[in-house]
């Protein structure tokens, strides 16, 4: 399930990032708390972002693990740092959804603002579908910043889970961050089962 709500917070960033008509260009760089709760499950990540990279470390768990997104190289960089080993993954397109569309999507408007993290928000209601046009129909909010040009929240409730970020913090980030660290090895992931669950 973390995998989901990472790629989905990761795909989120992107659509709004690359989003060409609605003024929002790319967002600024920046670092938060990221908080997800799905019913009484919650998980903690660190998020660091600039507009064509991004890092997200998860906090708990027994095996933790950082997921580097590069997009200038089209990859997805998966650390293991209890065995200094890490996977490099091509960047797919259903690991980031085409600009301006999610998957599924039929319907997207603005319906009103909200303040979150000081930060006045549009928030945006979609509603897409499951399998095609004959597909289960489901929605999703997203709460945008206008200021810094990325969103702050999300929610799905048919799923009963949200995202947040908290204690933004603007400004540069350090390029270390979004690169493998000195003496990881790349290893390749066993085909099956294995191949699932690393992305």
């Amino acid at each position: 399930m973390r995998r989901y709500l990472v790629g989905f917070l990761l795909s989120a960033l992107w659509l709004l990032a690359t989003e060409g008509g609605n003024g929002w260009g790319w967002a600024q760089e920046f670092s938060a708390d990221q908080l997800t709760i799905r019913g009484t499950f919650k998980q903690e990540d660190s998020i660091y972002f600039r507009p064509d990279r991004w890092r997200v470390e998860a906090k708990g768990g027994p095996f933790p693990e950082i997921i580097i997104v590069r997009l200038d190289k089209k990859a997805v960089w998966k650390l293991l740092p209890q065995e200094r080993r890490y996977i490099e993954m091509p960047l797919r397109p259903e690991d980031l959804p085409v600009p301006e569309r999610i998957p599924g999507e039929i319907e997207r408007k603005v319906v009103g603002q909200e303040q979150i993290e000081g930060y006045l928000c549009d928030k945006l209601l979609i509603r897409y579908t499951y399998g095609g046009a004959e597909g289960e129909a489901s929605e999703m909010y997203l709460w945008v910043s206008p200021e810094l040009k990325a969103p702050l929240r999300t929610e799905a409730p048919d799923l009963d889970w949200k995202t947040e970020l908290r204690n933004i913090r603007v400004g540069p980030q350090r390029d270390d961050l979004f690169e493998v660290p000195p003496g990881y090895d790349r290893f390749e992931p066993p085909a099956g089962p294995m191949s699932t669950f690393v992305r």
